[in-house]
């Protein structure tokens, strides 16, 4: 049958003039294909999506992808031109056929996504920036035998299970670090492990390295979120919060993720992503903040509206 549309198959954009040379899809001709076309079609084996280009509300170029199903159009957002991968691509096709996301969340609407109300920071720098990851980041620290075991605060760390987000703020030395390995230790629950470094404070790197350290405990999750590191540019973190927290949607089971030493944290971006995560944080998620200062978030109103419990340096003394 002859194809309407050029197609992406196995990685490459087939033209519709005969003669055109296949395009490898993530290369430089390919991006330069999608800045001066308006739409192509996706298969792969979940089956055909069609993508097209639209206009933001702000004047910009993005992607979308959709399929019908059921008798109902069904859309997601894939982002500007830089952050269409293979991986992206395949990612949007699986969540269109119905196996990853629920249907509601992807249903094509007239209405803007919560994750893009809040303030747009400038656009990232380039994915190049993106260092070498030390592994060792991902584990969690080996607890001494002769630490005292903090039965008190295991308690409450306990009892904090039923709250999305768990903040452990306090000076250094107050042992928030050894608490929280204590504390995993003692429950059968999975958790990821991230000791944040001056190179977390920029946004690929974080990116980077959050994926990274959730796929400690999900090998095969996270695709669409590890995909964007492979973009030419990253996106802002009202495009990758989306991606982000679909894939944490996905996942099987509960998880407990720590992010500790969250005072190294600086970057505006950062904490605006990690911001749209919480506000629309998946109930799979547990968010456990180690900082020993208050970080740039909004944690007053989190705790005003009981979806944040802390442990504070009067609690941790001895």
């Amino acid at each position: 049958m002859q194809r309407t549309k050029p197609t992406v198959k196995s990685g490459r954009l087939y033209q519709l003039e005969r003669e055109s040379v296949p395009i490898d899809v993530g290369t430089p001709s390919w991006y330069n294909w999608l800045e001066q076309h308006t739409s192509f079609l996706f298969v792969d084996h979940t089956g055909v999506i069609t993508v097209r280009k639209t206009e933001t509300d702000r004047g910009e170029a993005e992607w979308q992808a959709s399929r019908t199903r059921i008798g109902k159009v069904f859309t997601v957002t894939l982002g500007p031109s830089h952050a269409i991968t293979q991986s992206n691509l395949q990612a949007a096709a699986r969540r269109l056929a119905g196996k990853h996301v629920p249907i509601e969340s992807a249903t094509k609407s007239t209405a803007t996504p919560a994750a893009s109300i809040l303030p747009i920071p400038e656009p990232a720098a380039d994915t190049g920036s993106l260092h070498s990851l030390i592994r060792t980041k991902l584990n969690r620290p080996r607890s001494g035998s002769d630490i005292i075991t903090r039965t008190r605060l295991i308690e409450r760390l306990n009892a904090a299970l039923g709250d999305e987000i768990m903040l452990v703020c306090a000076p250094a030395g107050f042992g928030k670090t050894t608490v929280l390995v204590q504390w995993l230790q003692t429950i059968d629950r999975p958790s990821a492990w991230l000791s944040l470094d001056e190179h977390d404070n920029e946004l690929p790197n974080f990116v980077q390295s959050l994926a990274a350290a959730l796929q400690t405990v999900f090998p095969d999750a996270f695709e669409a979120t590890a995909s964007l590191l492979k973009a030419p540019r990253i996106l802002p973190p009202d495009h990758i919060a989306p991606l982000l927290i679909n894939d944490l949607a996905d996942v099987p089971d509960d998880i407990i993720l720590v992010l500790d030493d969250y005072h190294r944290i600086h970057n505006n971006e950062v904490h605006t992503l990690l911001e749209l995560l919480v506000e629309h944080l998946p109930p799979q998620l547990h968010l456990i903040l180690s900082s020993r200062s208050d970080p740039q978030l909004p944690v007053a109103r989190w705790l005003a509206k009981g979806r944040l419990n802390e442990l504070r340096g009067s609690d941790l003394r001895f």
